[in-house]
Formats: structure tokens, sequence, C-alpha cells
């Protein structure tokens, strides 16, 4: 009887010492481009090494629960990717990758019905 309690005492320990490492934050922030200051819409904020994440609305805003001391992976195209460890509150401005912008190739096709 003895044996039983000092193990179930363990295990509770146990629960007790893996919740404790398992400490989240919630994460919450905008994403801007810096020149303007108008909001990224469908930016990409990444946990790094994770598939942790979320993407912004429609005025650059996110919300995420992350593991505390998280790096934070944010991304859009035409941008350059910036890395930022995880608070409580990001305002994140994001700088134009102008190399990325004149690769870009647009092909478009149109159909024509002709009547008479």
């Amino acid at each position: 009887m003895k044996a039983r309690k000092i193990l179930a005492l363990c295990l509770m320990f146990l629960l007790l010492a893996t919740t404790s490492f398992a400490q989240s934050i919630n994460v919450t922030g905008k994403v801007t481009d810096k020149a303007d200051g108008q909001p990224l819409i469908g930016a990409t904020v990444l946990v790094t090494g994770t598939s942790i994440g979320t993407s912004t609305d429609f005025d650059g805003s996110f919300e995420l629960n992350v593991p505390i001391g998280s790096q934070l992976e944010v991304s859009y195209i035409g941008y350059s990717t910036i890395t930022v460890t995880a608070a409580s509150v990001l305002d994140i401005q994001m700088q134009e990758d102008n190399e990325y912008l004149e690769e870009v190739v647009v092909t478009g096709y149109m159909t024509e019905k002709k009547q008479i």
C-alpha cells in the first residue's frame, strides 16, 4: 500500500514538472510595410523550426499561442524575411526586397467570342 502511494506521488510530480516546462505565451501583433505603414494582408508568422503558425488578417493583425522564448519567422512575398523573439505584443515592420520584385513574370490568357 505504501509503495502505491509513493508511485502515485511520483507520477503527480512528473505531471506537474512536465506542465511547468510546457509554458506558452499568447502573442498578438501587427505586420506593416516599413515605408508607408500600410498593413500587410496574408503575411506568414511561423514559429521557427515548427509547423505552428498563422497569417495576418485584413488589417495586418495576428494572434498565436507559442512556447515561451520561441523565435518567430515573418515572411511576405516581395519583402525580406524577419526573425523576432516572441513577446506578448509585437509591432513588426517589413522592408521591401527589390531583388525578388524584379523576378516576377506575369502571363495572361484571353478568349474572345466573335459574333456577327
